[in-house]
C-alpha cells in the first residue's frame, strides 16, 4: 500500500465513456494521499521528452481506453516506468484482463493503492501493443467506423455498418509466414495477433486468463471465403471456433510476416497503422510494470 505516491495521469478527453475531468482527477487522486499532475493527450505531445523530465518515481497512468493504454505503454516498456490505467474506454480489454475495477473512483483508488505486477507486452516492427494486432478485414473495419463516426454515427452503430462493408467487400491478404525458420504461403482474410493467449469459448470470447505468459498467439483465418467467415462467426458466437476447421492458431515468441505489398494496414489495440513488411512480431517478457489491485495476481 502507498498513500504517497506521484502520480501523472494521461487524460484522453475523447474516450469512449468519458466522465472525469482535470479537476476531478486530481481531487479524486489527492483524496488518497496521492500528488497528481494531469497533461491531455493531444497529437503532436511528446512522451519520450516529458519521460526525461519526469524523476523516475511518477507513476504514469492512461485514463482512456486501450488507445490511450497503448500511447502510455510505448514509453513505459522502454524506460521500466511504472504505469497505471484508468478505464475510460468502450471496451477497455488491459484494464479488465489486469483484473481491475471499472467504477472509476475504485479504479483510482486501485493506482494510489495497488501493488506493481510485471506483465507482457509484444511488438511489431518495434511498435509495442498491449492487446492485440491484426491484418486483414479487422483494420479496414476500424478505418470505417472512425470515418462514421466523425460522421455522427453512435460507436454501435458504426461498428455494425463498417462491419457490413467489411462482409461485402470481402478481401483475402496473400502472405508468407515464416515460423521457427520455416516459411509457408497463407491466404486469409483475417491474421490476429495477441499478446498473450486470448479465450475463444462462448462467454468468455476476448478475454486473457493470464498476460505474464511469454507468448504470442496467432489465430489465422483458413476459410478464404465469406461463407467461411460466416461459419466462423457463427461457431464463435456459440463457443465452437476451434471446432468448424476455419482456424489455426499456434504460440510463439516471435514470428514474420512477408508480403509483396509496400505498405500494410496493421491494427494495434484499436488504432490502425501502415507498416513496410516484413512485419516481425515478437513477445516482450515482463515489458511493463502495471499497477493492479492489491492481492489479485495473475
Amino acid at each position: 500500500m502507498n498513500q504517497a505516491r506521484r502520480v501523472r495521469v494521461f487524460l484522453n478527453e475523447g474516450s469512449g465513456s468519458g466522465g472525469i475531468t482535470r479537476e476531478q482527477s486530481s481531487a479524486s487522486f489527492a483524496a488518497h494521499g496521492c500528488r497528481c499532475e494531469v497533461t491531455v493527450l493531444r497529437p503532436g505531445l511528446n512522451l519520450e521528452e516529458l519521460a526525461a523530465r519526469d524523476d523516475a518515481e511518477v507513476v504514469w497512468v492512461a485514463s482512456g481506453g486501450d488507445g490511450t493504454v497503448n500511447a502510455v505503454a510505448q514509453v513505459a516498456a522502454e524506460t521500466g516506468r511504472v504505469m497505471g490505467v484508468l478505464p475510460l474506454g468502450t471496451l477497455n480489454h488491459f484494464a479488465k484482463d489486469l483484473g481491475l475495477p471499472m467504477e472509476m473512483d475504485e479504479a483510482v483508488a486501485a493506482v494510489a493503492n495497488g501493488e506493481v505486477r510485471t506483465v507482457d507486452a509484444a511488438e511489431v516492427n518495434g511498435v509495442v501493443f498491449v492487446n492485440n494486432s491484426s491484418l486483414g478485414v479487422y483494420p479496414a473495419m476500424v478505418l470505417d467506423r472512425e470515418r462514421m463516426k466523425k460522421r455522427g454515427w453512435n460507436k454501435w452503430g458504426s461498428l455494425a455498418m463498417a462491419s457490413a462493408k467489411a462482409f461485402v467487400r470481402f478481401r483475402c491478404l496473400d502472405v508468407e509466414l515464416e515460423v521457427d525458420g520455416k516459411a509457408r504461403h497463407c491466404r486469409t482474410p483475417l491474421l490476429f495477433v495477441g499478446n498473450n493467449a486470448y479465450a475463444v469459448e462462448a462467454g468468455r470470447i476476448g478475454r486473457r486468463e493470464r498476460l505474464d505468459g511469454g507468448r504470442l498467439s496467432v489465430l489465422v483465418v483458413t476459410g478464404a471465403t465469406r461463407l467461411g467467415m460466416l461459419r466462423l462467426l457463427a461457431a464463435a458466437l456459440v463457443g465452437r471456433a476451434r471446432q468448424v476447421g476455419e482456424l489455426e492458431e499456434f504460440t510463439v515468441q516471435r514470428f514474420c510476416v512477408r508480403a509483396r505489398a509496400k505498405h500494410l494496414r496493421v491494427a494495434l489495440d484499436g488504432e490502425v497503422r501502415r507498416l513496410a513488411p516484413p512485419l516481425e512480431y515478437q513477445t516482450r517478457a515482463g515489458a511493463l510494470h502495471v499497477i493492479a489491485p492489491a492481492g489479485d495476481a495473475q
